[in-house]
């Protein structure tokens, strides 16, 4: 996502969507092995991702 440095607006925006892409593309390859390759249950797996992305997102928020 850094790599373009001091760069126009599209090549910074083209940056931050591709870095954004491989995260999520991390993320399913994250699930899918531990999920179907170590068999770890997936319904508390999956609500433990649910509550850190929902704290990440409040963590996020700026009150005043």
């Amino acid at each position: 996502m850094f790599k373009p440095g001091i760069a126009g607006g599209a090549v910074l925006t083209a940056a931050m969507y591709g870095g954004v892409a491989l995260k999520w593309l991390w993320f399913a390859i994250a699930l899918y092995l531990a999920i179907a390759r170590l068999k770890l249950d997936a319904a508390p797996l999956l609500i433990g991702v649910v509550v850190a992305q929902l704290g990440y997102w409040a963590g996020l928020v700026r009150l005043k």
